[in-house]
């Protein structure tokens, strides 16, 4: 079986009703790999299946086909006894890449699966060309020298050695992050449609002590508990019929990792490190012809001051995504019919600016029956028409806007985090279901809970319930933080789902970049005077290490001594930068010798300073000089001066 898939050092087992095999008939490429393994032929309701085991983490990739009854009899490839992807039908080879995490064994299992009757095709599946890379670790950075190249520009060359552990390095990339430059300034938002007076909008959107009052009462009601109108996520029916939530969806960068029933944690990503991923926002605001639902465009930049405070980090309270937020435009329209969420898909879809590039909030009643808001997962919805969040317009607003127990603007930051792909921490409500990547919220770093908080933690699960997490149902003011796999996982998301639905912002600046395959690498094109961060990785494949730990330079400053070498007399001493009368002593040398650094002959004896500091006779005696034949020293050194 190891030849047929050519990774004869795997060992390989088959099983099932009957066994995979090895056949030259159908394969993937000819030449050295005229072969590939074949399920077994099998019967109604039977299966047949081939496995292997790695071990720690890495990179499986291998090419498959299947030719059978499309949508009933299946090809799949499992991990750890999860289910990863899925084929049916008449597919032609093609290639599936999985990134496996964490320590130990790991089963990979390829099976062939017939449901309880009609045949299609060849009814059967072939996999071939399996390859397990090992991960590269990190690199060891040991130096990082700068030099000038132009009045404006510098390079650094970094030295490094490959890691002693961890797969082979095919390349290295060298990495400098500038570490402080100047942001632009914000930029107006464009508001449009069926505007109200700026002072008529403030005054709608103000919230009286009598309604603030009937807001907590209503949020604390146990109506309001029992009947989970905290969020309408789950059981919320998507108002657009093209929405088609499956179990094998196509990510747009062809990943699966996550999935609406699997994550796999991988430094792929993890949060940026000066830098950060930019989502643009789009906000709808439907209001009645009574002004009922109007939100005042303050509210709403208040609203997305609110999500990127908290997806930062809360005040270094909480975890920081590195996930952020532009709002592009804000749109109004007075509807009394698209007010009613249920009666408003196809409008919101006929307003809606482009799904698969803008995240669109919408704002109306969220259904009236009570519900704060709902999102669409990206699972199977990203990009399409309906796909965004829908608000009740009481919510929206900043901090201590008015709304009862959640009246902090984190009911957004809750759907939001549904938007990039988040379970609640009780998912599934009502079982005391241990989190695995494949069960419960799909993260394993959040404890077991059975059903949601609101305004205390609770230990029915035998573990103290997540009361401050973002996807709990808590009052606002006890939740502050995602968690780092669930970071993990809207990153997937974000990148996988929504590739085209963001930005990179980069604290400081773009990095500057270089790639070879040993060491040392030089970066080119850096701008002179500017700090850098520089560091290494090493890559296998679409694999990437870790960065190497960084070692901070000024771009053209050799030395160190804040001066850049086109303005330093001794662009590789750090004690000297300055060398007034160009003997070439440094002013700091002359000072300590007693010299005059206007002077290039201080005691008159037609003997430079140079000449006698360099032969060891007093400059400041002019009866001490060197006893050198010919012409002078000085007279040499001036010779030899531009």
């Amino acid at each position: 079986m190891g030849d047929a898939v050519d990774a004869p050092s795997l060992t390989w087992t088959t099983g099932g009703n009957t066994v995979w095999a090895g056949q030259t008939a159908e394969f993937y490429a000819t030449g050295t790999n005229d072969d590939a393994a074949q399920a077994g032929g099998i019967s109604d309701s039977q299966s047949s299946y081939m496995a292997t085991e790695v071990t720690g983490s890495g990179v499986l990739s291998f090419y498959w086909k299947v030719s059978s009854e499309v949508d009933y009899d299946y090809l799949s490839v499992w991990v750890d006894g999860t289910r990863q992807q899925r084929i049916s039908g008449s597919a032609d080879w093609s290639e599936v890449t999985l990134s496996i995490e964490g320590s130990g064994a790991h089963t990979v299992q390829w099976q062939y699966d017939k449901d309880v009757s009609v045949s299609s095709g060849d009814d059967t599946g072939w996999v071939d060309l399996v390859t397990w890379t090992l991960p590269p670790d990190s690199p060891s950075l040991a130096s990082v020298a700068t030099a000038q190249t132009s009045t404006t520009l510098a390079s650094a060359t970094l030295t490094f050695s490959a890691a002693a552990t961890g797969g082979t390095p095919e390349t290295y990339t060298a990495t400098c992050l500038p570490q402080s430059a100047s942001r632009q300034a914000a930029q107006s938002i464009p508001v449009t449609g069926d505007v109200l007076a700026q002072e008529v909008g403030l005054a709608l959107s103000s919230v009286s002590l009598e309604a603030r009052e009937s807001f907590a009462q209503l949020h604390s009601s146990e109506q309001f508990r029992e009947q989970g109108l905290r969020c309408g996520t789950e059981f919320m029916q998507p108002r657009a019929s093209d929405i088609n939530y499956s179990n094998d969806p196509v990510p747009q960068n062809l990943t699966a990792d996550c999935t609406n029933s699997l994550t796999n944690i991988s430094s792929s990503y993890a949060p940026l490190t000066g830098a950060d991923y930019v989502i643009p926002v789009v906000f709808h605001v439907i209001y009645r012809s009574d002004n009922v639902g109007y939100i005042s465009n303050q509210r709403i930049v208040d609203q997305i001051a609110v999500l990127n405070e908290d997806f930062a980090g809360y005040l270094g309270s909480g975890f920081n995504t590195t996930v952020q937020f532009e709002l592009t435009e804000i749109k109004y329209y007075q509807n009394n019919t698209a007010f009613q969420d249920s009666l408003a898909g196809s409008y919101k879809a006929s307003i809606a600016s482009d799904e698969s590039q803008y995240l669109n909030i919408f704002t109306n009643d969220a259904g009236g029956g009570g519900i704060l808001g709902y999102a669409t997962l990206p699972d199977g919805a990203a990009g399409a028409s309906g796909d965004g969040i829908v608000m009740l317009h009481d919510t929206i607003g900043g901090r201590n806007n008015g709304y009862g127990s959640f009246d902090e603007g984190r009911t957004l930051v809750h759907e939001v985090g549904h938007y990039l792909g988040l379970q609640h921490t009780f998912n599934p409500t009502g079982a005391c279901e241990s989190n695995t990547y494949s069960a419960g919220d799909l993260v394993v770093d959040t404890p077991a809970q059975e059903n949601p908080d609101y305004g205390s933690a609770s230990s029915d699960c035998g573990v103290t319930s997540a009361l401050n997490n973002f996807m709990n149902y808590s009052y606002d003011n006890y939740m502050y933080t995602f968690t780092s796999e669930q970071t993990n996982r809207m990153i997937c998301s974000l990148t996988s789902y929504r590739s085209s639905a963001y930005t990179i912002s980069y604290d400081n600046g773009p990095p500057v970049t270089a790639t070879g395959t040993t060491s040392p690498l030089t970066v080119t094109g850096l701008a002179a005077g500017t700090a850098y961060a520089c560091s290494v990785t090493a890559t296998i494949g679409t694999n990437e290490s870790a960065a190497s730990t960084s070692i901070t330079i000024v771009a053209g400053d050799a030395d160190g001594d804040g001066a850049l070498d086109f303005d330093d007399a001794f662009p590789n001493d750090p004690t000297e930068t300055l060398d007034s009368d160009g003997d070439g002593l440094g002013n700091n040398l002359e000072g300590t010798l007693g010299t005059d650094i206007n002077n290039v002959d201080t005691d008159g004896d037609t003997y430079s300073d140079y000449d006698e500091y360099t032969e060891g006779t007093d400059p400041l005696d002019a009866n001490d000089y060197p006893n050198i034949s010919g012409l002078p020293i000085w007279l040499l050194y001036e010779a030899t001066q531009p």
